[in-house]
């Protein structure tokens, strides 16, 4: 079931990041290739959860607290697929962010 989930998400992520996106070549995706989001918790009932992909297309979902599914699943994408969602984070200039933020007082 966790699994089903997990496909579910990914397949939904790799249609918003598109069909058309610019492929980087294959030895582009360095072995050390690691894309994680994590949330935890709040005040409130905010999902608790990681989310890595690795190099090799291994994605793992590790469900905490205030989550559908608890626990821990894994599940493989392709690397044209990690390649598609690494052109979007370049399209977007996501390696260009500041790596902190601070509101003005």
């Amino acid at each position: 079931m966790a699994l089903q989930k997990l496909t579910s998400f990914f397949w939904l992520l790799l249609t918003l990041v598109g069909c058309n996106a610019q492929s980087l070549p294959l030895q582009s995706i360095p072995d050390d290739t690691l894309i994680t989001l994590q949330r935890s918790v709040c005040y409130g009932a905010c999902p608790d959860y990681k989310l890595t992909i690795s190099a090799d297309g291994t994605v793992t979902f590790e469900g905490h607290q205030f989550v559908r599914v608890k626990g821990k699943a894994k599940k493989m994408i392709s690397a044209e697929q990690l390649r598609q969602l690494i052109a979007e984070f370049e399209k977007a200039k996501y390696f260009s962010l500041n790596d902190k933020y601070e509101t003005e007082r």
